[in-house]
C-alpha cells in the first residue's frame, strides 16, 4: 500500500487521525517531551559526576565506565526507534505483503540476537585491542588502512540512512496524527539531540538510554494489559490466511534474519556500547537483557498489528483509508468503528518522541565517531570548531533530505536494499578475522577477495535467474522487495570464498616463492593515529573545558 500522504493545509490533513483542536493539544505535548527529554539530558551533561569526565577519550567511548545495569538499558533502547510503532505491525500484517506470524518470529528473535552475538565479538576485541574506538579501528589492527577505509565509507552510508530513516519514521507520523509539518519534529529533535550530544558524548546518550528504556517497557506493558483487557471476551474468527504461516513469511529466514545479522556488525551506535562496558561480563550479561527485551518488545508490538487485522478492527475504519503502517495503533481501536481514542494515540505518540530522541542521539554519536576517525585517516588535524561544524554540517542535510522525502511521499526502501547487501557480502569475511585459528591465514587479499568473490557469485545468480544483468542488479540491489535466494546466495558465497581466496593467496605465495604472509598477532596493538589523538582531544577538552566554565559560572 501508498504511504500516507501529507496535506500541506495545517492540522486538516486527510489523513490525521485527530480533530484540529486535539491535535494541536498532542503536537504541543509530544514537543513538550521533547524538550524536557533534551533538558534532562543536558543536566546529565553538565552535572555528571564521573571521574574520568575530563578525558578526551573518554567523551567519544565512554570507555569501562558502564555497569550491567546501564548497560542492558543501553543495549535495549539501541535497538529501538519511533520505527518499531510501526516497523513490525507492517511487516507481519499488511493484507497484500505481509509475513504473518511467522516473519514476526524472525523479526523479533533477530531484532535482539544479534546485539548479544555482537557482544561476544566485541569482548574478543577489547581484550586483545583495548584502544580501539570503533570498528573501522577493528578493521585497521585487524586487515589495515585499506580494509579500514572500505568499512568506515559502509558504517557511514548505513548510519546515514538509518538516520535518514528514523527521521522520516517521526516525520511521519507526526503528518499522519497531527496534520502537520514533517519539519516540526525533524528540527526539534535534530537541534536538541546535536545540542547536548555535543556537550555531554557517548556517557550522556548511555545515560538517556536508560530512561528511553524505561518508557519503552511501560508502554509496552501498558499495551498488553491494555489488548487483554479489550480482547477479553470477543472471541476472534478464524486467522486469516495472509497472518498465518506464508510463503513470505519463512522466507524472512533470508530476508530478515541475514540482514539482522550482518548489518548489526557494521552498527557503530552498538560498537560504543560496546566500548563504554566496565568489563566483560557486564558487557555480555547486559547484551543478553537488553537483547532479549528488544525482541519481546518487538514480538508485542508486532503481534498487535496481527491482533488489529485478525479482529477486523484495522478494516472496520470507515474515516482513514487502511495503512498497514499504523496497524499497531488499530489494536485500539473501537471494534465496531475502528476509531481509536484520541487519549491512547497522544500517549502513545508521547511515548514516540521519546522513542525517536534518543535513537537519533544514538545515530548522531555513531556518526561523530566515524567522522573523526576518518579524519584521522585522511590525516587532517581539525580544530574543536571544524569538529563541531562538521558534525552539524552532517546532519542538518539529513533533516532537511528527510523532510523534503516525507513531503514529497518518496520511498528510501530501496537504498535499504543496497546497504543490506553490502553488508551481507561483507560481514563474514571481516568477522572472520576475529577466529583465532585464521590468524595465519586470513589476510587483507582474502578477507577483501571474499567480498568481490561473493558479489561476483550473487552477480552470476541475479543474471541467470532476471535474464539480464541490469535486471539482476535492480532487483537484487535497489529494490524493497527482497530476493531471498539472493540473500542467501551472497552470505554463502561470502563464506565459501574465504578459504578459496585464502588458497589463491597462498598458491600464488608458493609458485612465485613469495614468503608466506606475516601471521597475525592479536597482542601486538596497533598504535592509533596521532591525527586521530587530536581530534579525540579536540572535541573531548573542548566539551569538559565547555562544560566547567558553564559550572564556574552557576
Amino acid at each position: 500500500m501508498d504511504a500516507p500522504v501529507y496535506n500541506s493545509n495545517s492540522f486538516t490533513g486527510e489523513f490525521a487521525f485527530l480533530d484540529p483542536a486535539t491535535a494541536r493539544t498532542g503536537l504541543a505535548l509530544c514537543l513538550t517531551a521533547y524538550v524536557v527529554y533534551g533538558a534532562i539530558a543536558l543536566a546529565i551533561a553538565f552535572w555528571r559526576p564521573h571521574e574520568k569526565a575530563n578525558s578526551a577519550d573518554f567523551f567519544i567511548t565512554a570507555r569501562n565506565s558502564q555497569s550491567l545495569m546501564w548497560q542492558a538499558g543501553s543495549w535495549f533502547a539501541s535497538a529501538m526507534g519511533a520505527w518499531t510503532l510501526y516497523g513490525p505491525a507492517s511487516l507481519v500484517s499488511d493484507p497484500y505483503y505481509g509475513t504473518g506470524i511467522v516473519g514476526l518470529i524472525v523479526y523479533s528473535v533477530f531484532t535482539g540476537a544479534p546485539l548479544i552475538m555482537l557482544a561476544y565479538m566485541g569482548s574478543s576485541v577489547r581484550s586483545n585491542v583495548p584502544t580501539a574506538t570503533s570498528v573501522g579501528s577493528y578493521a585497521e589492527f585487524r586487515f589495515g588502512k585499506f580494509v579500514q577505509v572500505f568499512v568506515m565509507l559502509l558504517v557511514l552510508l548505513i548510519l546515514t540512512m538509518n538516520l535518514l530513516a528514523e527521521y522520516m519514521a517521526i516525520g511521519g507520523i507526526f503528518a499522519t496524527f497531527f496534520g502537520c509539518s514533517p519539519y516540526v519534529p525533524l528540527i526539534t529533535v535534530g537541534l536538541i539531540t546535536m545540542l547536548y550530544t555535543s556537550v555531554g558524548g557517548l556517557f550522556v546518550s548511555i545515560r538517556t538510554d536508560f530512561l528511553q528504556a524505561i518508557v519503552v517497557l511501560t508502554l509496552t506493558l501498558g499495551t498488553v494489559i491494555y489488548m487483554a483487557v479489550s480482547f477479553a471476551g470477543h472471541p476472534l474468527p478464524p486467522l486469516p490466511e495472509y497472518l498465518g504461516a506464508t510463503t513470505a513469511g519463512w522466507q524472512t529466514f533470508a530476508t530478515l534474519m541475514i540482514p539482522f545479522i550482518c548489518g548489526t556488525f557494521f552498527g557503530e551506535g552498538f560498537w560504543q556500547r560496546i566500548w563504554s562496558a566496565e568489563n566483560n561480563r557486564a558487557l555480555v550479561l547486559g547484551s543478553w537483557i537488553g537483547g532479549s527485551l528488544a525482541s519481546i518488545v518487538v514480538f508485542i508490538l508486532g503481534f498487535g498489528g496481527i491482533l488489529a487485522y485478525w479482529s477486523g478492527r484495522a478494516l472496520a475504519d470507515s474515516v482513514n483509508p487502511i495503512n498497514s503502517s499504523y496497524a499497531f495503533f488499530y489494536a485500539f481501536a473501537d471494534p465496531s468503528t475502528g476509531s481509536i481514542s484520541t487519549v491512547v494515540i497522544i500517549v502513545v505518540l508521547i511515548f514516540a518522541t521519546i522513542m525517536d530522541e534518543s535513537a537519533v542521539d544514538t545515530f548522531q554519536n555513531a556518526i561523530t565517531d566515524t567522522l573523526a576517525t576518518f579524519a584521522a585517516v585522511l590525516g587532517l588535524k581539525l580544530s574543536p570548531i571544524i569538529v563541531r561544524v562538521l558534525v552539524v554540517v552532517a546532519n542538518v542535510p539529513i533533516m532537511v533530505g528527510a523532510s523534503y522525502l516525507v513531503t514529497s511521499n518518496v520511498s528510501i526502501l530501496n537504498t535499504f536494499g543496497l546497504i543490506n547487501m553490502l553488508a551481507t557480502h561483507a560481514f563474514a569475511p571481516l568477522a572472520a578475522g576475529l577466529i583465532p585459528q585464521l590468524n595465519a591465514y586470513h589476510t587483507t587479499f582474502s578477507a577483501m577477495g571474499a567480498c568481490v568473490g561473493a558479489f561476483i557469485a550473487t552477480s552470476v545468480y541475479g543474471v541467470l535467474h532476471y535474464g539480464d544483468a541490469y535486471t539482476g542488479f535492480t532487483a537484487l540491489w535497489w529494490t524493497s522487495t527482497y530476493d531471498y535466494l539472493g540473500f542467501i546466495t551472497a552470505f554463502v558465497a561470502s563464506i565459501v570464498c574465504i578459504p578459496l581466496f585464502i588458497g589463491i593467496e597462498f598458491g600464488v605465495r608458493a609458485v612465485m616463492g613469495w614468503q608466506r604472509p606475516t601471521p597475525f598477532d592479536p597482542k601486538k596493538l596497533v598504535r592509533v593515529e596521532a591525527a586521530f589523538t587530536d581530534v579525540v582531544d579536540a572535541i573531548g577538552v573542548h566539551a569538559v573545558k565547555a562544560v566547567a566554565d558553564v559550572k564556574m559560572r552557576l
